[in-house]
């Protein structure tokens, strides 16, 4: 999971934010199941 996130990661401080990975969660909706990452996003600004 970290390769993943170390990809996006470039993308989302293109946008001027900043993040620290916090934990990873388990959604779901209509039956099925995901899991994603929960941040803490802050400005770079």
């Amino acid at each position: 999971m970290s390769e993943l996130l170390n990809s996006i990661r470039p993308r989302i401080e293109s946008l001027g934010i900043g993040f620290q990975f916090v934990k990873t969660i388990k959604t779901g909706a209509d039956g099925a199941e995901r899991e994603t990452w929960l941040l803490d996003g802050f400005s770079k600004f």
